[in-house]
């Protein structure tokens, strides 16, 4: 019986990272252009709980570190992640574990919004703060607003609707699906 749930989390785990590579991939062209990748994280969170969500986000970072072009617009390598919006992926993983944490096995919408609200927080900030340090390495100085207002600001709305829909669906597979 253990074999087959190791089996399982490793074919939810390997689902959910391909997910996200997809989900990059799927662009809204908006005036600033919005995936469905976090969308793709927040589900790995919600339908996998903690750990085995991070282990999927995980294995998504490394697959574009090695080159893999799974980031948004077929972007891979190492540069991908270093480079100003290279936060806002690896804050995948601190995003995931302060939500995951907040939610713990909860199926409730509202605890699943609000969980989800404050990982986009922590998300939004690790971003923000990567951005500023890697302009500064690079001899620029950006201030946090002006990083708020082209990085996060124009993304929130997209976000918020992003988590209601994670709510929903997350309430709608957990119900009819033992993940």
């Amino acid at each position: 019986m253990a074999e087959r749930k190791k089996t399982r989390d490793i074919a939810f785990i390997a689902l959910a990272a391909a997910m996200m590579a997809v989900s990059a991939q799927i662009s809204i062209p908006l005036t600033i252009p919005v995936t469905l990748q976090t969308l793709a994280v927040f589900l790995a969170v919600t339908l996998l709980g903690t750990y085995r969500g991070c282990v999927a986000i995980a294995i998504y970072i490394v697959m574009g570190i090695i080159g893999l072009p799974v980031f948004a617009n077929f972007k891979g390598g190492f540069s991908a992640v270093l480079g100003p919006t290279g936060g806002y992926i690896i804050g995948f993983i601190p995003m995931a574990i302060t939500a995951g944490l907040l939610i713990g096995s909860s199926r409730s919408r509202v605890r699943i919004i609000a969980a989800l609200s404050a990982g986009l927080i922590v998300l939004y900030a690790f971003g923000t703060v990567f951005y500023m340090i890697v302009w500064a390495r690079r001899g620029g100085e950006i201030g946090a607003l002006a990083v708020l207002s082209n990085c996060v600001f124009p993304f929130i709305p997209a976000d918020a609707i992003k988590i209601l829909a994670c709510a929903e669906i997350t309430a709608q597979l957990k119900s009819r699906i033992k993940i």
